[in-house]
């Protein structure tokens, strides 16, 4: 069988709602790549320390689902993240380092990166 790698699409944030994407049924999925690129500003004073996985925690639901109504994987973004650290044993790539550290402000129009994988093997 052959590999094949590509860009499925992607989805506009949208906070609060529902969004879909309807993922190509004529093959057989190995893993799912998921990226999340934010732009946040963090004002300053704002309260506390940024997590270090803060980007991610804009994701609160993914829903694989089969035939349109069986529920295959269900995550939010940040336990995907870290399930990732512990399955893999290496962190997937995140870079948030620009929001850490109480008051500081984000560089305007700094771009944020969350990756995670969904995986189907066995």
């Amino acid at each position: 069988m052959k590999i094949l790698e590509r860009e499925i699409g992607s989805i506009e944030y949208a906070e609060n709602q529902t969004r879909t994407l309807p993922l190509p049924r004529n093959y057989a999925y190995r893993c799912l790549d998921l990226i999340l690129v934010a732009k946040i500003e963090r004002a300053a004073g704002s309260e506390g320390e940024a997590k270090d996985s803060a980007p991610a925690q804009l994701i609160k639901n993914i829903v694989i689902r089969a035939n349109g109504r069986d529920v295959v994987k269900n995550y939010d973004m940040e336990t995907l993240h870290r399930l990732n650290q512990m399955r893999h044993r290496t962190r997937p790539f995140i870079d948030s380092e620009g929001l850490s550290g109480f008051g500081i402000i984000a560089t305007p129009g700094t771009v944020h990166q969350v990756h995670a994988r969904i995986d189907y093997e066995m």
